[in-house]
């Protein structure tokens, strides 16, 4: 019989071996019950949060039977599966030899696919590194003598891959020169920057996350290589291995493993549940016998035991081995005998063989030929050797035109590479295979098939072929589709429905949580909807309700989402607000507000105009750690019926406070800008008066604003309202350049007057700040040495470095500087010492109360002496009383400023006032 013909009854051997095991897909009369035990390296509580998706991905997967997920760390599984209290096994590879060994696990069910960054990777290997400096560590020949950092010697990747790789190639290492710093990895690496170890040992992964997250420079260190592969995305030192398996007792059912199987490798890569477990997902079985040659070879458990060897063990033998030396010699004889009669007899058998085999061939090809499923065999080099009528019928292709190719001539280009590379890795190795591909037919249609791909073996269990079973994907994925469309959205506007909803509102409640940043959900209602209904009828109605619809989806910013709740009543998600709760309650109020605004635009239906209006309930979340989703639409539902109960057309909060703050500030910011707009800010002036006499020698630009409908607002309540947004870059570019433009009289006619501009430090981060001020004094024609920009102590918190540069940019113009309320802030001597400023603003606070308080006074005192010391001019603010002023009368060198000696008015009239120019 040929070898091809072999390989068609291996094939059909196979096939009715997967057909028994479709029949055995009937549901099971009663859920089962099903433990699922998982290794937790970490808190108990967090591994059961992680993979509990999973757990109950399996419960929608295989209804028949209950999964329950028991998080658990390393000693308590091996006592779990111990007393047969486990189902399945989800542990790392070298527990898993160990309990298979004990208590006889059964071979892998799937094996993860973790996620590296962008990359998901089945297999993981053991890192060896140095920091690229030492230029005396160059291979791993000079490991032996030095400090290696590890997280423990019991760890698999970070210390028991490397330890093997070594003791390979001939290298030991001395366990007193191992340091171990426990988990995380982390410490191992940090360890070997400080040069506390020379060597570090971690798993693989670990070093790419420090460079993404930006803790290390991809430079910093050196890889050593013991036989790492080739090709592999990550950094490795040593052969890679398996990642973790899945396996069951041996008392679980076959049907339960089968399910459990399909299951898991038809988990969608990289899908929302996979992203979910922060995985890409799962694989077919890796092949974990290198790790059971790891610990034999480093005499770990369960190969930590020497095996006793008893004299009835030496004699048994050496027993054989004597029985074997004078069997052969009387068996060579008797073979010399049997081999004339053996072929006498094969000769007569071989025709009644051919006879037989003809028949199961042919028989083997009819069932082949009638399969619904596409099928192709090739040879080792993938060369097609056979394709039934199924595959002609699909692919479009003859027989003949495709017999002696390699099956890529079906390729679409649509099909990942990484798919091709985890075949060709499985075939390889002798494992068969199962995946998706994107086909493409004669005729250029593209298709999507799922495959089973296995090598065909011989008799001697050599690979001569490989057997391809590929079912057409195509119309169950349209099927499947459309009952997605069906299950999550709305069939009359195509919006989400509220299934959607309620999942997507969970998924943001913990986002919100994790995050520690504010959403919202908002209950979107048509005010006196059902008249249309009433007077017009249903047909009509709908056709508005979709239109509605259209305008609102057209009307959302990216991150938020909308979905149809019922009747006339929409849901819109919001989520990535600010976490300042006041600023998101704004986000809120002005998206309700453009909403209702576009509502505002008639709506033309079959020659009738319909006007309408919205109400909006909201409710911002996450209030508290028993927030729920349903809890969520409560109490939306409830700021909604407050709202419809006013009248409508209007947006109320769950927490009215709050509802009645972001409409606050929101006029505020909507007056504010108009009011820059309009150029109906005003720019006031008062004076700081200097020296005994007391006369003239500088003044401080402040900003008031009187609203038509707000009146006078203060700067305390629409400065911090500008300081939210970067409405304050504007604000204050308006105040320097309308400064410029007034005092550009005074200097011209020759006058000096030092004035002091409060700027905010928004400004500083500002590229092109520096330009832009000294185009603008150039223009007006003011000189640098006269401008005072008056700075916040909260300034230095953030970028220090960045902002002393562009201070000591304008310094170098003539440009100074005031350190503005100083002493209420952050200040320190050693803070300040080196940065560009020329004068120091005590706070009006401490001034007003110097004189009640010892405390105060001490505090103006201290103040007085550093500017004196630093050689810092002094401005004292809030000067009332004479009594105040009397304080500084020993000081000379500390200007007053403050309504003893003027109140501030209009810089105009100021300028009239004291230099006689014209308002």
């Amino acid at each position: 019989m040929t070898g091809f013909q072999r390989g068609l009854l291996s094939t059909f051997v196979l096939l009715l071996c997967l057909s028994t095991g479709v029949q055995g897909l009937a549901a099971s009369p009663e859920p089962r019950q099903c433990q699922v035990g998982i290794l937790a390296y970490r808190s108990i509580e967090a591994t059961q949060a992680r993979w509990q998706p999973l757990v109950d991905y399996l419960n929608q997967q295989i209804p028949e039977v209950h999964f329950t997920l028991n998080a658990l760390h390393l000693d308590e599984l091996e006592r779990a599966v111990a007393a047969r209290e486990l189902d399945l096994v989800f542990t790392q590879p070298s527990h898993y030899v160990l309990l298979t060994y004990r208590y006889g696990l059964s071979s892998p069910l799937a094996t993860l696919v973790n996620r590296e960054g962008p990359v998901g990777i089945d297999r993981f290997g053991g890192v060896i590194f140095a920091r690229a400096d030492r230029v005396d560590i160059q291979s791993p020949s000079d490991l032996p003598g030095l400090r290696i950092a590890t997280v423990g010697q019991g760890s698999l990747g970070a210390y028991q891959m490397q330890l093997y790789a070594l003791k390979r190639v001939g290298i030991e290492i001395n366990p007193a020169d191992v340091i171990e710093t426990g988990q995380p990895q982390d410490q191992a690496i940090d360890l070997v920057l400080r040069g506390e170890a020379d060597v570090g040992f971690v798993r693989t992964g670990v070093l790419e996350s420090w460079i993404e997250q930006g803790l290390l420079e991809k430079n910093t260190v050196r890889v050593l290589s013991l036989g790492a592969p080739d090709v592999f995305p990550l950094a490795v030192s040593t052969p890679v291995y398996p990642e973790w398996p899945l396996a069951a007792l041996p008392n679980v059912s076959v049907d339960i493993i089968r399910q459990v199987s399909a299951a898991l490798l038809s988990l969608p890569h990289s899908g929302e549940l996979a992203d979910q477990l922060a995985i890409v997902g799962f694989t077919v079985a890796g092949d974990y016998r290198d790790i059971d040659q790891l610990l034999q070879v480093l005499r770990l458990p369960p190969f930590d035991q020497p095996v006793p060897l008893a004299w009835l063990d030496v004699w048994q033998r050496w027993q054989i081995t004597a029985y074997v030396i004078f069997a052969l010699t009387g068996l060579l004889l008797l073979a010399i005998l049997l081999l004339l009669w053996s072929r006498n007899r094969d000769l007569q058998t071989a025709h009644r063989q051919l006879t037989g085999y003809h028949q199961e061939v042919k028989k083997l090809t009819q069932a082949l030929e009638q399969m619904p499923d596409a099928v192709l065999i090739t040879d080792l080099e993938a060369k097609i050797e056979y394709v039934n009528q199924a595959f002609e019928k699909r692919s479009g292709y003859r027989r003949e035109a495709v017999l002696g190719k390699n099956p890529r001539l079906l390729k679409s280009g649509k099909t990942a590479t990484k798919t091709y590379v985890s075949l060709w890795s499985h075939l390889s190795a002798g494992q068969s295979w199962r995946g998706e591909f994107f086909n493409r037919t004669a005729a250029g249609e593209d298709y999507l098939t799922t495959a089973l791909i296995v090598p065909v073996r011989d008799k001697h269990q050599n690979v001569t072929h490989y057997l391809a079973i590929e079912q057409d994907m195509t119309e169950k994925q349209a099927a499947e589709a459309r009952l997605h469309q069906l299950s999550f959205y709305d069939l009359l506007t195509g919006l989400p429905n509220r299934g959607l909803l309620m999942d997507r509102l969970e998924q943001a409640l913990l986002g919100a949580h994790q995050h520690e940043d504010h959403a919202a959900l908002m209950l979107v209602d048509i005010d006196r909807f059902q008249l249309v209904n009433d007077l017009r009828g249903v047909p009509v109605g709908d056709q508005l309700l979709v239109a509605v619809a259209k305008r609102l989806e057209e009307s959302l910013p990216a991150n938020a989402s909308i979905a149809r709740m019922g009747a006339d009543e929409f849901a819109i998600l919001m989520t990535d607000l600010n976490r300042e709760k006041s600023l998101a309650s704004r986000q809120i109020l002005a998206l309700a507000r453009h909403c209702q605004s576009r509502m505002r635009q008639a709506f033309e239906l079959d020659g009738d105009v319909y006007n309408l209006t919205l109400s909006f309930g909201v409710c911002l979340f996450p209030e508290s750690v028993d927030d729920t989703s349903a809890g969520l639409v409560a109490r939306s539902g409830m700021a909604l019926h407050r709202a419809k109960s006013a009248g409508g057309n209007q947006t109320t909060f769950f927490e009215q406070q709050i509802g009645e703050q972001a409409t606050g500030s929101f006029v505020v910011e909507t007056a504010l800008r108009q009011a820059l707009q309009n150029h109906s800010l005003t720019l006031y002036c008062q004076g700081q008066f200097c020296g005994q006499a007391q006369s003239l020698q500088g003044a401080e630009v402040l900003l008031r604003w009187q609203d038509p409908q707000l009146g006078w607002v203060s700067p305390a309540d629409f400065i911090p309202v500008a300081e939210e947004t970067d409405l304050i870059v504007d604000l204050g570019a308006w105040v320097i350049e309308e400064a410029c433009r007034q005092l550009q009289p005074l200097y011209q006619r020759g006058h000096s007057l030092d004035v002091s501009i409060n700027i905010s430090p928004r400004h500083f981060g500002k590229y092109g700040f520096v330009a832009w001020l000294e185009a603008l004094l150039k223009r007006y024609q003011i000189p640098f040495t006269a401008i005072k920009l008056e700075i916040t102590e909260g300034l230095f918190i953030h970028d220090l470095d960045k902002v002393v540069k562009k201070m000591h940019q304008l310094v170098e113009l003539g440009i100074r500087f005031s350190l503005d309320d100083f002493g209420t802030g952050y200040s320190s001597l050693a803070y300040i010492k080196n940065l560009p400023i020329q004068e120091l603003k005590i706070d009006k606070t401490f001034v007003q109360d110097a004189l009640k308080s010892a405390a105060d006074a001490a505090l103006v005192e201290s103040i007085m002496a550093v500017g004196q010391h630093m050689h810092l001019g002094l401005v004292a603010e809030g000067v009332e009383t004479p009594a105040q002023a009397d304080y500084f009368a020993h000081h000379p060198q500390v200007c007053l400023q403050g309504f003893l000696f003027e109140r501030p008015r209009p810089l105009n009239e100021w300028l009239s006032h004291h230099f006689s120019l014209p308002s």
